[in-house]
């Protein structure tokens, strides 16, 4: 016996409770409000403080996710030109934590004079030094290393991973193929699995600071904003961050190649822009399946951050695409010229 009653009509104050919003009842008839509240929107101009503390962070998560071990990563944030220093257990002298000094910015513009310690327990859960072990080399030399490196007695040689530049412009086809290896990873997660799609949203995060710095500069634009907004879906768990191992044994697809070839391959020409455009394609098709899971997940704020965020890089594949048909490969020399 089929019920052939009308469907029930769900209001508005119903849907937001189904996202744990509440909808004060002097405006329960206000439909623009209670769109809004629902879909968790923010529409306020950051603070100088704010727009400070998110480069130092995306600083933070771009220099992590191209490092294999924490002493090339303590390396690179001196490079980076970001003061760092180690959090030491007194009872049997190991690091257990990290501070970054940033000088204050002033009302009046100018910045304090002596910076202020921020320790690594005020910034978000996959920037603390126990969650960026989790995806470095945890062996007892590389930890040797490590210690060597926070007490100023480094080890250091022209092997270094950071010394390396490349010069081969047909690692920017390696790049785009690790990211497609990356996504394909990313199907086949369970969307409840919070820990795993924070660990990728990190990541992809990294990845796109990394290519921010390459090609924004010191001022950060469409790139970096996607990256910082990609930072904050790292933020739904307090756990699981751990890298995963994949069905063959070694460790799941990470952007690890991606983001050593964005950081390291030589600036001295042009990047291809058939190349960037495909490497571009499949970090927003990561970015996508990352939205795809918070909407699973009913976690509508994040959807609507997340999708207004990534606006602007639509634009930039779209500018990328123009260029790749008025300039097609074959019309171009063998390093894009």
């Amino acid at each position: 016996m089929t019920d052939d009653s009308p469907p029930q009509r769900i209001s508005h104050t119903d849907r937001l409770q189904t996202y744990s919003l509440e909808l004060p009842s002097s405006t329960a008839a206000d439909f623009e409000l209670a769109e809004q509240l629902r879909a968790g929107i923010e529409r306020r101009e950051r603070t100088p403080a704010e727009a400070q503390l998110d480069n130092y962070i995306l600083t933070i998560r771009a220099m992590a996710t191209v490092s294999l071990s924490e002493a090339e990563w303590v390396r690179r944030m001196h490079s980076a030109g970001i003061p760092i220093v180690a959090q030491w257990c007194e009872d049997d002298d190991v690091v257990t934590g990290y501070g970054i000094g940033i000088r204050a910015l002033q009302q009046d513009g100018t910045t304090d004079s002596r910076p202020a310690i921020l320790l690594d327990g005020h910034l978000p859960w996959d920037l603390r030094l126990t969650a960026l072990r989790e995806h470095w080399d945890d062996c007892d030399h590389a930890r040797e290393r490590a210690r060597a490196q926070w007490l100023h007695m480094p080890a250091s040689g022209e092997w270094d991973r950071e010394r390396v530049a490349f010069t081969d412009p047909a690692l920017w086809k390696r790049a785009s193929g690790d990211a497609a290896v990356f996504n394909e990873y990313l199907r086949t997660l369970a969307h409840r699995n919070r820990g795993e799609w924070a660990r990728a949203a990190s990541r992809v995060a990294g990845v796109l600071a990394l290519w921010a710095r390459r090609t924004e500069g010191p001022a950060p634009a469409v790139m970096a904003a996607v990256a910082t907004q990609l930072g904050r879906s790292t933020q739904i768990t307090t756990h699981g961050m751990r890298r995963p191992i994949g069905e063959n044994g070694f460790p799941a697809a990470d952007l690890s190649l991606t983001a050593t070839v964005l950081t390291q391959l030589h600036t001295g020409y042009q990047d291809p822009p058939d190349e960037s455009l495909r490497l571009l394609q499949e970090l927003l098709i990561s970015i996508k399946l990352i939205i795809t899971a918070h909407r699973c997940r009913g976690e509508i704020h994040h959807v609507s951050r997340l999708t207004d965020a990534c606006i602007p890089l639509h634009s930039v594949c779209r500018a990328l695409h123009v260029r790749v048909q008025h300039n097609p490969p074959s019309a171009r020399g063998p390093q894009g010229e």
